[in-house]
C-alpha cells in the first residue's frame, strides 16, 4: 500500500479533514510501515503526535531552529514545508483560491497563501503556539502572525538583524532564552540538560550524514539526484534535532549509488525547485545534466554545543549564506560552485520571494564577472498555475547551447 497515493484520494474526495484527527486511521496506517521508507515513516508520526495532540504542537517557519522545539518535547509543524507537500500531490490550487478569496493576494508566496488556504478549510491541527524567525523571508512573520491570530495562540518571532556579529549574535541569544523560558512556563515543562544534549547531539549527528552527501555530489559524475536534494530541504530542517534526523539522511546516503554514465552538464541550482508535478527534471536529465548541488540543501552549521545551547543555535541562525548583504550569497555559491565543478547556475527565481527576485539580476551580474553563466527561470515553486514550460524549455535549451 502506498501511503502517499491514499492521502491525495483523501485530500480529493474531502474526507482527510475527518480522518487525520481519527486515531483508528493511524492504527490502519501503521500496519503498513514496516515497508516505507524512513522519510514516511518520519511523517507519519509526525502528522500522527500533531494532529491526535500527542504532544505540543508548534507551528514553526523553515530556518526555526527546531532542536528547541524537540527538547521542549514538542512536534515541530512546518507549514511552508506541509504547503510544498500539498504541492507535490498535485492539490494546491483548492487551497490557493481558498486564501485567494479572502483576499490573500497572488503576488504574495504561494507557501504562504496555500498555508492559510490550508488554515482556512480546518485542514491544519490545532498548534499550541507559533514559531518564526523574521529570516531570510520579510512575509514570513506576517504569515506566520496571521496564522496565530487565527488560531488564538501565542506567536513567538525572534528577530535576526545584521550580519551575525557579536552584537547580533548576543541580541538573539537573549531572545532565545525569554522564547525558551516563557514556552517553558506555557508547557509547565522545564528543558533538562540531557534534553539539550540529546536535542542537539541528534543535529550534530544530522550534520555529519550532510557532509558526507557532499563529497559525493563533488564526484564526477556526480552520483545524487540534484532532484532528490531539493526534495529533501524541508526534510533537513524539520527532523534536525529529532532522533529521525540522522537516521532519514544515512537512509538517503546508503540509497545513492555511483553511476558510471557520462554527464554533458554539471550544474547548480539557486533557490528552490517547482514542487508540483512538471516535466523539468525529467527534460534536464534527458539532456544529461547533473544538479550537484543547490544552496538550501547545503546550508551547513558549526557542531552545537549542549554546554551553551543558544548561543549555539544562534551560530546555526546566522550560519545562513543569505543573512546580510548579498555579497555573502555570491561568495558562497562561488565556493560551492568551484567545490562541485559546476558549469553554470540556474537561479529558479520564486515570484512570491521578494528577497530571490530582488536580487536575481544582482546575483548573474556577479558571477558573470567570476566567469560563471548563470540562467534565471522565472516561475513559482508551489502555484502550477504560473508554469509556462514550453517558454521555460526554449530558455533552458539556449542556455545549454552557451555552455
Amino acid at each position: 500500500m502506498n501511503l502517499g497515493n491514499f492521502v491525495q484520494a483523501k485530500l480529493q474526495d474531502g474526507s482527510a479533514i475527518r480522518l487525520l484527527r481519527s486515531p483508528w486511521i493511524y492504527r490502519f496506517l501503521s500496519l503498513f510501515l514496516r515497508s516505507q521508507s524512513p522519510s514516511v515513516r518520519f511523517s507519519f508520526h509526525l502528522a500522527r503526535d500533531a494532529y491526535l495532540k500527542r504532544k505540543p504542537v508548534a507551528f514553526t517557519s523553515l530556518f526555526f531552529p527546531t532542536e528547541l522545539v524537540y527538547a521542549l518535547g514538542m512536534v515541530p509543524f512546518p507549514l511552508e514545508v506541509i504547503a510544498a507537500l500539498i504541492s507535490s500531490m498535485g492539490m494546491a490550487v483548492p487551497f490557493l483560491k481558498k486564501a485567494e478569496e479572502e483576499w490573500y493576494s497572488q503576488d504574495l508566496c504561494s507557501f504562504h497563501r496555500l498555508g492559510m488556504g490550508l488554515a482556512l478549510q480546518d485542514y491544519l491541527p490545532q498548534p499550541d503556539v507559533v514559531l518564526s524567525l523574521t529570516s531570510l523571508c520579510d512575509g514570513s512573520h506576517r504569515f506566520f502572525y496571521n496564522v496565530s491570530r487565527l488560531f488564538k495562540v501565542p506567536h513567538f518571532l525572534i528577530e535576526v538583524p545584521g550580519n551575525g556579529g557579536k552584537k547580533d549574535q548576543e541580541y538573539v541569544v537573549r531572545q532565545l532564552k525569554r522564547t525558551r523560558m516563557e514556552l517553558e512556563a506555557l508547557l509547565e515543562r522545564k528543558i533538562k540538560k540531557s534534553d539539550w544534549e540529546d536535542s542537539l547531539g541528534y543535529s550534530n549527528s544530522l550534520r555529519e550524514e550532510l557532509l558526507k552527501i557532499y563529497e559525493l555530489q563533488a564526484h564526477v559524475p556526480c552520483p545524487v539526484s540534484g532532484e532528490a536534494a531539493l526534495g529533501n530541504v524541508g526534510l533537513i530542517f524539520t527532523c534536525a534535532g529529532s532522533r529521525w534526523g540522522p537516521e532519514l539522511i544515512s537512509a538517503w546516503r546508503k540509497s545513492i549509488r555511483e553511476n558510471a554514465s557520462s554527464e554533458n552538464y554539471r550544474l547548480f541550482w539557486l533557490h528552490l525547485r517547482p514542487y508540483y508535478p512538471a516535466p523539468i527534471f525529467a527534460f534536464l536529465k534527458e539532456r544529461g545534466v547533473s544538479i550537484v548541488g543547490d544552496e538550501l540543501s547545503n546550508y551547513i552549521w558549526p557542531r552545537l554545543d549542549p554546554k551553551n545551547p543558544e548561543l549555539s543555535l544562534s551560530s546555526k541562525i546566522y550560519a545562513n549564506f543569505g543573512l546580510g548583504p548579498i555579497k555573502n550569497r555570491i561568495d558562497n555559491i562561488v565556493r560551492l560552485v568551484r567545490e562541485r565543478k559546476a558549469q553554470g547556475v540556474v537561479n529558479f527565481s520564486h515570484r512570491g520571494c521578494r528577497q530571490s527576485t530582488g536580487g536575481a539580476f544582482l546575483l548573474k551580474e556577479a558571477l558573470k564577472e567570476k566567469g560563471i553563466p548563470c540562467l534565471i527561470l522565472d516561475g513559482d515553486c508551489v502555484d502550477p498555475r504560473e508554469l509556462n514550460w514550453e517558454q521555460m524549455r526554449t530558455r533552458i535549451e539556449g542556455f545549454l547551447e552557451i555552455l
